[in-house]
């Protein structure tokens, strides 16, 4: 799953994946390597203005999970 939030950051930001990367694992250093690297991702969508939310749908044995992403800030790259 952390690679959907990555994606969804990188695709809404404009970002290069390895700044996506980078911006993770930076807050996980700030926070004393207690985060996981998806917190520390869904943290990273937070302060650049994507709000993402998780839904769970099961379907007999497989579990649909999506993300939803949206941002909130204008067309500034």
């Amino acid at each position: 799953m952390l690679e959907v939030y990555a994606h969804a950051i990188k695709e809404l930001t404009g970002l290069h994946w390895s700044q996506v990367v980078n911006k993770i694992d930076a807050e996980i250093k700030n926070a004393g390597g207690i985060l996981t690297r998806e917190a520390a991702a869904h943290l990273v969508a937070n302060e650049l203005g994507i709000k993402v939310s998780r839904q769970e749908t099961r379907h007999t044995d497989v579990l649909v999970i999506t993300f939803i992403a949206s941002r909130r800030y204008t067309e500034k790259r």
